[in-house]
């Protein structure tokens, strides 16, 4: 996975939204 800049709120929410998806509540960077 490509690491999204924290800049953007649409790309950091979809993001969050796959973690929460994929069970874990850590990001991993």
């Amino acid at each position: 996975m490509t690491p999204a800049p924290a800049a953007d709120p649409v790309v950091a929410a979809a993001a969050v939204r796959c973690w929460i998806a994929n069970g874990s509540t850590k990001p991993s960077l």
